[in-house]
């Protein structure tokens, strides 16, 4: 087995960004990524039901490393939309790793952040991220 360098996994803090492993292929680049359930030195790519830690920066095979880009950092974050989204709406993870705007549909959605521009289905979107919130819609 090959052993694996990491620059920032260290105990203590880390500024905007952290290293992780990638326990499964990561196949685009701006994919919100989870701390895996069984190995917190992991990350698995996050569905809508999930709570993300960030983005990873880059595509990865599994047991890559890779550099996730922490939400609620100083800096925005690049994602990728599942469908279109207009700037200004908040957003929380879809399916596959990709992000959506929270609708009106009553119900508890975890909150990522808020679009900076519009995009197309499976287009690019800056994020003013936060630190994932629970928003609730009411009727």
């Amino acid at each position: 087995m090959k052993q694996k360098t990491f620059s920032n996994i260290a105990e203590g803090t880390h500024e905007g960004n952290i290293t992780k492993v990638a326990k499964i292929d990561i196949t685009e680049k701006y994919t919100l990524v989870k701390i895996d359930d069984s190995d917190s030195v992991m990350v698995d790519i996050c569905t809508n039901s999930d709570l993300p830690i960030g983005v990873a920066t880059d595509e990865a095979s599994a047991g890559d490393i890779v550099n996730v880009a922490l939400l609620g950092s100083a800096d925005t974050i690049k994602a990728i939309a599942t469908e279109a989204i207009s700037a200004g709406k908040l957003l929380m993870p879809a399916a596959d790793g990709k992000i959506t705007a929270i609708g009106t549909e009553a119900g508890t959605y975890n909150c990522i952040g808020i679009a900076l521009n519009s995009a197309i289905a499976n287009g690019m979107v800056e994020v003013l991220s936060c630190v994932p919130t629970r928003y609730v819609v009411t009727e």
